[in-house]
């Protein structure tokens, strides 16, 4: 398995060099840098720090992470932008330092042409006349092939991280004792490694929220909410109008009688429950032959407004704010979510079953159990659980 990962991984970065230095630095992405630079600085942080009020810990612990983030988001698009220019500008200098060398050289062409001469014009146009940009040039290659390796790495470092982890938790014969993997879980790298883990999953979960409200926007992440109630309310509406208006109740009963197929399926399945018979089975198909038709009226009505709010989107002002604002509020949102799932799972903790669990949110450090670094904020030191204490002890003792 080890072995199977590590090959995995060398192929990727020997592709992921190669494309690189084919695209340059300037047409990567640079996400996987940000999240690895924000994610080792906040853990390295906390690991270290131990601050006593819990509430004051989750907001540095997280707000740390969030603004580590945004900081290296922007300070990487500033530096892609900063090499694109001096790579362009090195571009242009050349071309005006070879400017009559170029005149000089469509001249050749014309009298090539002129002359018929296949010969000299084939090797005029194979000649290479691009413009050089310079040291920045290779720069961005460089760069580039470093920041698509990083990415390779860490895409494939965390897939096996994730998936070491879950087969752990299945706890199947080859993961515990005397299987074939349980020297990677009993080795002190996996045992150094395993309790920053769920703090390099949270980092990442807060990265995908940012990144995922800044391209959407808040008025298109308002209008997908928009487009889900609508969906809701389209069922809502089949069921209500079918089930309880008198004119389709007729309607079902006139289709069950005159449809063969329905009014004998009816009669079998009446007989193994009651209730159901050839009437209900024609509301039923009804119901969906009108959701199908009112999810068609959703979905024209979303793309006639998805298509006016990407026209506003397309002035650069508007979709910064917008995306900025969009951002802000998706991250808050999820945070929100996270701290109440930690607080449900938390009310767990004491439960044998959270053992294996539990042993990946602290680590021993001078004779002393630490909380991770990070997820602890949502987990262990999640302050719901002082404020929402009974509930906590209420959920924990109705499953004892």
């Amino acid at each position: 398995m080890l072995y199977v990962i590590i090959g995995v991984a060398a192929v990727a970065a020997v592709i992921a060099v190669v494309a690189g230095l084919v695209k340059g630095f300037t047409r990567t992405t640079t996400w996987a840098v940000e999240y690895l630079l924000a994610a080792l600085i906040t853990i390295l942080i906390y690991s270290l720090v131990d601050v006593e009020n819990d509430v004051v810990y989750a907001a540095l612990a997280i707000g740390t992470a969030v603004a580590l983030l945004l900081f290296f988001a922007v300070s990487l698009r500033k530096l892609k932008s900063f090499i694109g220019k001096k790579a362009a500008d090195a571009r242009k200098r050349c071309y005006y330092q070879t400017y009559f060398d170029r005149e000089e050289y469509v001249m050749q062409i014309i009298d090539a042409l002129e002359l018929n001469d296949k010969k000299a014009y084939r090797r005029l146009t194979n000649r290479d006349m691009k413009e050089s940009s310079g040291g920045a040039g290779v720069a961005d290659r460089i760069v580039g092939a470093v920041n698509l390796l990083l990415k390779a790495l860490i895409v494939c470092a965390m897939t096996a991280l994730i998936v070491l982890t879950v087969l752990q938790f299945t706890q199947l014969s080859f993961v515990t004792e005397g299987g074939s993997l349980y020297s990677i879980y009993s080795s002190s790298f996996w045992e150094g490694i395993s309790p920053y883990i769920f703090d390099l999953i949270l980092i990442a979960i807060l990265q995908f929220a940012i990144r995922a409200g800044y391209r959407m926007g808040i008025i298109r992440s308002l209008w997908s909410l928009c487009v889900l109630a609508l969906v809701i309310g389209a069922g809502y509406v089949s069921y209500y109008l079918v089930f309880n208006v008198a004119a389709f109740e007729s309607l079902a009963e006139g289709f069950a009688s005159n449809v063969s197929f329905i009014s004998s399926l009816g009669d079998t399945l009446s007989e193994i429950v009651s209730s159901v018979d050839g009437t209900t089975i024609a509301q039923i198909i009804i119901m969906i032959i009108m959701f199908i038709v009112l999810l068609i009226l959703v979905c024209v009505v979303g793309g006639i407004v998805s298509g006016v709010i990407s026209r506003a989107r397309e002035d650069k002002l508007v979709s910064t704010l917008d995306g900025v604002i969009g951002a802000i509020v998706i991250t808050i949102i999820v945070i929100a979510v996270l701290l109440f799932a930690g607080f449900l799972l938390y009310s767990f903790a004491d439960f044998e079953f959270m053992e294996l669990f539990n042993s990946y949110c602290y680590t021993e450090k001078d004779g002393e159990m630490w909380s991770s670094a990070v997820f602890s904020s949502i987990y262990s030191r999640n302050p719901l659980n002082e404020y929402l204490s009974e509930i906590q002890e209420t959920i924990s003792g109705y499953f004892r």
